[in-house]
């Protein structure tokens, strides 16, 4: 609500954008309980496959990491057979951020297309009746009958030029940690920590 104040202010009003609190209630006067929750239905319908595809990415990039580890392990001479995960150059902060890299470009494909709907739910208040959606499923097919699947991944690397630096960090930090666990509970890795540790 600041943002399209900012950026189209009501008649009479400055650009500047008023205070939080003072938003809130302009908003809950003027729009009622329903303009907080405008855009919901798009992440409630990108949710699921977009907690899918990260999660899933999270273990993709593990397993590329550690295929990229063998490989490299094998081609300087080391067997590597008996190692779950052989400790090659990409066996720590390198491989872990590697991970995080891969989460979020596979985690984009889902949640590109949820932001691109939810936006435009946000702002079609001002966009002077451009277009007009009813939920976050007419939005979603609006947008590919106009303009196909690529309309969905409009801003896919913009995006992902934000969170994978975050998700980098994050996943570098996650992995740390269960490995500092591993090595305080006697645990030979990190994958032999019991499930309600991490």
């Amino acid at each position: 609500q600041l943002q399209r104040h900012a950026l189209r202010p009501p008649p009479g009003q400055s650009s500047v954008p008023p205070s939080t609190l003072r938003a809130f209630t302009q908003m809950a006067r003027t729009e009622g309980m329903q303009g907080f929750y405008r855009g919901f239905s798009a992440v409630l319908l990108g949710a699921l496959p977009g907690n899918v595809c990260y999660f899933g990415g999270y273990e993709l990039g593990k397993r590329l990491v550690t295929r990229v580890d063998r490989t490299i392990m094998q081609a300087a001479g080391t067997s590597v057979a008996d190692q779950p995960v052989p400790p090659g150059p990409l066996s720590g902060l390198l491989g872990d951020m590697a991970t995080g890299m891969v989460a979020q470009l596979v985690a984009g494909i889902a949640f590109t297309p949820m932001d691109i709907v939810k936006e435009r739910m946000q702002v079609q208040g001002m966009m002077g009746g451009a277009y007009h959606y009813r939920n976050g499923w007419h939005a979603l097919t609006t947008l590919v009958g106009q303009e196909g699947l690529r309309g969905l991944f409009k801003g896919y690397w913009v995006t992902n030029s934000v969170w994978i630096p975050w998700n980098i960090i994050y996943i570098a930090s996650y992995e740390k940690m269960k490995r500092l666990a591993a090595d305080s509970l006697g645990c030979a890795s990190a994958e032999q920590l019991p499930a309600p540790a991490f």
